[in-house]
């Protein structure tokens, strides 16, 4: 008699697997090498900003020492050799998960007391940021990669605190500080429990971009600038800037945006929220993810102050000033970024896209 088959059962959608040894590949050279010249080219530019202000030399020394050593993790990061090498290493010693949390919060708290910015607020509100969106996380560890309640209560601490001004203001540097250390520290944690502790797809962090990916991107901006540009003049929020901005200011706001800016909000908001999102409504549910995606990155834009903005009496002490115009634009844009990124499955695609659009927009408009 012929053997019965055995029926074939399917894999549960993707979660947190463990990473063998043979699957570990070794730091790839050509990846450092980018990430090296890409942070030398920051700390020359930040450097050159930090010159341009009325600061002590020790205070433009401790500035230049922590941008390089946040920004150095911060890209090293986003290296999928990285992450997978990390991973394994992080399964054969679990004790060192909560080792780079607490590295990660002593070289925050040591820097704001060497720029003399050390607060009792700033120590606590940083220990929050770094450890209790990890004890969240380690709560879902061996569960399905896909979105949970607990997900959203990761993302209010590691980036709506931030936006909203709801945690102290440490800056690099001290004087007319444009970075908020602590948004920094947001983003390396959401690298950090994403992808290395709950294992979310490396392949979506390449930095490399087909030609085929790069014009997907350009041919979106294309359409999208126009459209942005119609809602703008529709609202009537847009104000033209009174002259062209010089080529330094240029050069300091492309470099600022592309990191600080669009980097960080395509990675919460595509490579982690759409992702998480599109693995609960299931593979072929791309549309209803992309579009409450898009609606939920409007909804981040509720701090923006806006002088159309619409009075919300919450309660007898507290009103709301809703930005409808900002909040709209916002999804709009957030569901042409979401498309890009459905269509490449690449963040830097989706985050090519987010930087022109912001700095075409600062180039011609005020904020």
């Amino acid at each position: 008699m012929p053997k019965k088959r055995k029926k074939y059962q399917a894999r549960p959608a993707h979660k947190s697997e463990k990473v063998r040894p043979d699957q570990v590949r070794k730091v790839n050279p050509q990846e450092i090498k980018v990430t090296i010249i890409v942070v030398c080219l920051l700390v020359f530019a930040f450097s050159l900003y930090l010159f341009s202000l009325p600061t002590q030399t020790s205070g433009i020394l401790t500035s230049l020492l922590a941008f390089l050593l946040f920004m150095s993790v911060y890209l090293l990061m986003l290296n999928p050799s990285v992450i997978m090498s990390w991973r394994y290493r992080l399964q054969s010693s679990p004790a060192l998960l909560y080792i780079f949390p607490l590295l990660l919060w002593l070289l925050y708290t040591l820097y704001s007391f060497l720029s003399d910015q050390l607060s009792l607020l700033s120590v606590l509100d940083s220990f929050i940021i770094c450890f209790l969106p990890l004890l969240l996380t380690l709560s879902l560890r061996n569960k399905a990669a896909k979105l949970h309640a607990v997900d959203f209560m990761i993302i209010f601490l590691l980036w709506f605190a931030v936006e909203w001004d709801l945690v102290s203001d440490v800056t690099i540097p001290k004087v007319q500080g444009e970075i908020n250390l602590l948004r920094v520290v947001s983003v390396i944690m959401i690298i950090y429990l994403y992808y290395i502790i709950r294992s979310m797809p490396v392949k979506l962090l390449d930095w490399k971009l087909k030609a085929g990916q790069i014009q997907k991107a350009v041919q979106i901006f294309v359409i999208a600038f126009p459209v942005l540009l119609f809602l703008g003049f529709s609202f009537d929020v847009i104000k033209p800037l009174d002259r062209f901005p010089s080529l330094t200011a240029l050069f300091f706001s492309f470099l600022f945006i592309a990191f600080f800016t669009a980097l960080p909000r395509e990675l919460l908001f595509r490579a982690v929220f759409h992702t998480l999102l599109q693995k609960r409504l299931g593979k072929t549910s791309y549309i209803p993810a992309l579009v409450i995606s898009s609606l939920f990155y409007g909804l981040s834009f509720i701090y923006i102050q806006q002088s159309s903005a619409i009075k919300l009496e919450v309660s007898d002490w507290f009103t709301l000033d809703l930005p409808w115009a900002a909040m709209i634009m916002a999804a709009v844009t957030g569901f042409f970024y979401g498309y890009v990124y459905i269509k490449t499955q690449r963040l830097m695609a989706s985050t090519l896209v987010h930087l022109l659009i912001v700095w075409a927009w600062g180039i011609l408009f005020y904020p």
